[in-house]
Formats: structure tokens, sequence, C-alpha cells
């Protein structure tokens, strides 16, 4: 089952490109967030993998498609809109514009 999280519609700050890719990824069903420091960006949770494995520090590198743990669906989206993602720490990915 998908987490809900309340902030996903609010969207005050956010520029167009990553608005866009968030709202996307949230359509889509993956974990997202608001970046807790940066109000124009969003974050990707790794640890909401419970209907699919969207991001995996740990255990995703072995999965057939998969780019340093990061499901293909999110790569394709950010790259769509001109961003892509790091590694925050194993249970958190930063987007950031390219």
């Amino acid at each position: 089952m998908r987490a809900v999280f309340p902030e996903l519609n609010d969207a005050t700050g956010m520029t167009a490109r990553p608005l866009a890719a968030f709202r996307t990824l949230i359509a889509m069903g993956a974990p997202v967030l608001r970046h807790p420091d940066q109000e124009e960006h969003f974050i990707i949770s790794a640890e909401c993998n419970d209907d699919k494995v969207w991001a995996d520090y740990y255990d995703a590198h072995n999965i057939p498609g998969y780019h340093l743990g990061v499901c293909p669906e999110i790569t394709k989206v950010l790259n769509d809109h001109g961003l892509f993602c790091e590694w925050q720490n194993p249970g958190m990915l930063n987007v950031w514009d390219a």
C-alpha cells in the first residue's frame, strides 16, 4: 500500500520543471515528498517500496534496467523534465536541475 503524504498538495515555491515532474511522479504512484530545505525541488523516498521498488540504495543495483538503484521510470521522468537525482542517504534521493 502506498503511503499518503499530505504535503503533496502543497507546491508553493516549486519551479516549473520540478513541479511538472513532481506531478507526473505522483500520478505514477512514486513516493515523492517536498524537499525539506529547497522549496523549488523535491525528494524521492527510498523507504516506500511496498508495491514497487522505486529506489533502493542497497539491492536495486542488481535489478535489470535500474541505474544506481533507481527505477527506470523515475529516471525517464526526470530526464524528460531536465532533472536528475542523487542519493542524499540510503533512504532519500534529492532531485535537482540538470
